[in-house]
């Protein structure tokens, strides 16, 4: 990648915002986008429909819409992929998706590595007290949250 990482991060973003409305009609909630090293995570972040919430109150019906939007997006993100993969000049490996019937959200992922795991915060987070230090640890070369709406 030539750009600088965060350009390179809003574009994906615009992309991921992009395919949300063609498949589904509407925006997400949120898109995060993070470039680190050799890894690119892409999370569009959505709510169920009153209906898919209503059907996910049970196991079997949770099972079924889980089964539902894996199978749309898996079958709908080809071009999402390719626009990626253009922009980024790396070919992209995990596709998933989890859906919370708890808290009616849908989280669609693409990422350059083999596994994916998002975790998803229960409510918004604070931020740290200016008394805590800042992690020094961790590797960070860019990371894009757009706020959608």
């Amino acid at each position: 990648m030539n750009e600088p990482i965060s350009s390179v991060a809003k574009q994906i973003a615009g992309e991921a915002v992009a395919f949300e409305r063609r498949a589904n009609g509407r925006e997400p909630e949120a898109v995060m986008v993070t470039v680190c090293d050799k890894t690119l995570v892409v999370a569009v972040v959505t709510s169920l429909t009153p209906a898919e919430r209503a059907a996910a109150v049970n196991v079997i019906g949770a099972s079924q819409i889980q089964a539902y939007h894996r199978h749309l997006f898996v079958s709908t993100s080809d071009n999402l992929r390719k626009s990626i993969e253009q922009i980024t000049g790396v070919p992209l490996g995990a596709v998933t998706v989890r859906v919370d019937a708890g808290t009616g959200t849908v989280v669609e992922g693409l990422s350059t590595g083999n596994d994916l795991d998002v975790f998803l915060f229960a409510r918004g987070v604070r931020s740290p007290p200016s008394e805590m230090p800042e992690p020094t640890s961790i590797g960070h070369a860019g990371a894009s949250q757009l706020p959608i709406g």
